[in-house]
């Protein structure tokens, strides 16, 4: 679909309400998401409205995602997407096992922070975390190792799309948005390798795939930290 229309399908809701196209004093980032629609201050009132299939909570407001929104949410949806973004956990819109218990265990969920597994009907459901390490030293490896002159829109939405084609079975079976932590260094490279093929279409004379692969691995980093003399390990080792 075209920017504008995907824009339409883009709702926001603040300390005001739902962002509407009524609202004064707007700035001007905020103007093409203020859509056309009666005010509306209630959070559960907004979500019956318009129907989402997804909230996403970056407000700092702890319990902003009631029992009635998550249930709002489940009857609207088979699937419910629900990100509690904000952190620390103490100002988390809702709790996983909120989420989960709320919507029957039908949820998509994911948290700003650290979150242990839920059990659900005796299986544990794992709980990802929506953190940009994910992306960042993918991208950032990416770059440098192709010398890539300027970082576009495109490469991001290349390495989000990767990180969803990193996802195993066994991680989806278990309830799991994003792949397990464990697996981050693999995760940066595959980010890398999407970032620098998308960037071959827009700068065609970056180095060549065989250049590539030497550069990153010079440039990927290892923590790992050499003993003291008499075999015993470094300050830095132990604090690791």
């Amino acid at each position: 679909m075209s920017e504008t229309e995907a824009r339409r399908h883009s709702w926001f809701f603040d300390r005001d309400g739902l962002l509407v196209a009524a609202r004064s004093g707007l700035p001007a980032y905020a103007l093409p998401y203020a859509h056309t629609h009666p005010p509306e201050p209630e959070l559960l009132a907004a979500v019956r409205a318009l129907r989402p299939t997804a909230l996403v909570g970056l407000s700092g407001q702890a319990g902003l995602f009631t029992e009635p929104v998550l249930r709002a949410m489940g009857e609207l949806n088979p699937r419910p997407v629900v990100f509690a973004m904000s952190n620390p956990t103490i100002c988390a819109e809702c709790t996983a096992e909120e989420a989960y218990r709320v919507t029957e265990g039908r949820v998509i969920y994911a948290s700003g922070s650290p979150t242990a597994p839920v059990d659900w009907l005796g299986q544990p459901r794992v709980v990802g975390q929506a953190n940009n390490a994910y992306i960042f030293p993918g991208v950032g490896l990416g770059v440098v190792a192709a010398r890539l002159p300027r970082i576009g829109d495109p490469m991001f939405l290349a390495a989000a799309e990767a990180l969803a084609g990193a996802m195993l079975p066994a991680e989806l079976a278990r309830g799991a948005v994003y792949p397990g932590i464990e697996r981050l260094r693999e995760v940066a490279l595959l980010v890398a390798q999407a970032v620098v093929s998308e960037g071959r279409r827009e700068f065609p004379g970056i180095v060549s795939p065989e250049e590539l692969s030497a550069a990153i691995r010079e440039q990927l980093y290892q923590p790992s930290y050499p003993s003291l003399p008499g075999g015993s390990p470094g300050q830095l080792e132990e604090e690791a």
